[in-house]
């Protein structure tokens, strides 16, 4: 079927329907391209960043509640006094390290005199340090002159705690806060990022501290999992970040952010889908907005094809039936509502009317003209047997001609018979003319002869 042997119902549904549906495209393509776009930076700029500095805050917040709690511990005085005092009686350093443990929930709580390496816990007196693989970490931090340090330590193979230790810059007390990891974890895991996002902790040279995998935990570099060097792009001590890698095939975002007053930052691993998997619920949205507007058009246009076509249907019906030759003139297409529709319906009544008068005029004219033909029929009638009587007195008159005729031949055959006759004496008189004519040359010859003799008798005579 082409378009023109659509009807114009069909075609002003389907440019409705194509018009709807094109307007309802470009406004979806425009709209998704713009959510898009503002979802992607309201999610880089600011859901992710603002959810991660969340997590942050409060996973910092349990660190430098730990933080305080050391700083409090390495400066207290009453301990700083009885380390001083050098006395044995370690009561009241135990009484304050099991208050902290109790407190916090705390694995261990230590205190170490930084001058004597002396070291205890919550149990009492563990041992005077030294300076090998086990306590290097003591000596390492003394001699950094650093106020804090946090790190991991693991001491067997299921016994692995996050330390939380303060010093006194200038003074001899030590504090060091034990977690347990598994405590740890379990704070981590409390934060999910869209469906499988997670969080876990590194310190600024990548190594991670905290991860939901404990086999990770202070033995993998961030730039071994993700890539070479990622974590001079990732920590920033400045504020968030942001980097997309390829996990398995996946598109990954890896985002961090700084844990205030550490070198610790709080890293999250999210598929990029997951991040944006608003924007494809957007998409299907739109799409199916796109649908139903083309439905909603579709069936407007084809009520209003059906409004425009109705009067032209009406005027085709009638001219059908006038075509088919059962016409009613006296029909009339009903007023429209529609100005456009109206002067179209009024036109066309005004030309059946029009039609209508012409016909009936026509009608009154041929009702005239058959009353004139009758007339004239009956005068031809009567001039027919007018006819049929001259025609046999023709026919009389005919014979008496053809009679007269032959006597007219036989007069005719006479006379040329007389003609002739005529040209006969004509000719002999010509002849007898001729001869008479010779007869008088003849003559007037023999006279001048005779002249001649008498002339020549008087001469001789004279």
């Amino acid at each position: 079927m082409t378009i023109q042997n659509l009807s114009i119902t069909q075609k002003i549904t389907a440019l409705g329907s194509i018009i709807a549906i094109c307007v309802a495209v470009l406004i979806g393509l425009t709209s998704l391209h713009n959510s898009k776009n503002i979802i992607e930076q309201r999610m880089i700029e600011s859901e992710l960043p603002s959810k991660l500095q969340t997590i942050s805050n409060h996973i910092g917040g349990e660190i430098n509640e730990l933080l305080g709690a050391a700083q409090q511990l390495s400066a207290n005085t009453f301990i700083l006094d009885w380390a001083n005092s050098g006395n044995t009686n370690d009561a009241l350093l135990l009484k304050e390290l099991n208050r902290l443990v109790e407190q916090y929930d705390l694995a261990t709580a230590s205190w170490a005199n930084k001058n004597t390496a002396q070291y205890w816990n919550q149990d009492g007196f563990l041992r005077v340090l030294k300076n090998d693989a086990a306590d290097g970490w003591f000596f390492a931090f003394t001699q950094s002159k650093q106020p804090y340090s946090i790190s991991i330590y693991q001491e067997s193979e299921n016994d692995v705690k996050m330390f939380v230790n303060h010093q006194q810059p200038n003074g001899f007390g030590l504090a060091g806060l034990a977690k347990s990891i598994t405590d740890m974890q379990k704070l981590l895991q409390q934060f999910k990022i869209e469906q499988s996002g997670f969080v876990f902790i590194a310190d600024k040279n990548g190594l991670i501290q905290l991860h939901k995998d404990a086999a990770k935990v202070a033995k993998v570099n961030i730039d071994s999992i993700y890539s070479a060097n990622i974590h001079n792009k990732l920590l920033d001590e400045n504020g968030f970040a942001l980097e997309e890698v390829n996990i398995n095939g996946q598109a990954t975002l890896i985002a961090a952010t700084p844990i205030k007053n550490t070198d610790l930052f709080v890293l999250a691993q999210v598929p990029k889908s997951e991040v944006f998997a608003s924007v494809n619920t957007l998409e299907w949205q739109i799409f199916t907005f796109t649908i139903i507007t083309a439905l909603i058009a579709s069936v407007i246009s084809y009520l209003l094809a059906r409004s425009l076509a109705s009067p032209l249907s009406k005027m085709a019906e009638l001219f059908s039936r006038l075509g088919r030759g059962d016409a009613n003139l006296a029909y009339r297409l009903p007023t429209s509502p529609q100005p456009e529709l109206n002067n179209l319906t009024s036109g066309f009544n005004q030309f059946i009317e029009k039609i209508e008068t012409a016909i009936v005029q026509v009608a009154d004219e041929s009702h005239g003209i058959r009353q004139s033909s009758d007339h004239v029929f009956a005068q031809a009638k009567q001039n027919s047997l007018a006819l049929d009587k001259q025609k046999e007195q023709t026919i009389s008159v005919a014979a008496a001609i053809n009679e007269m005729g032959a006597t007219v031949q036989e007069i005719a055959q006479s006379a040329a018979n007389a003609a002739k006759l005529t040209n006969d004496s004509r000719d002999n008189t010509k002849q007898s003319h001729q001869q008479v004519l010779q007869s008088q040359t003849t003559i007037s010859a023999l006279a001048s002869d005779i002249d001649g003799i008498t002339e020549q008798v008087a001469l001789l005579s004279k």
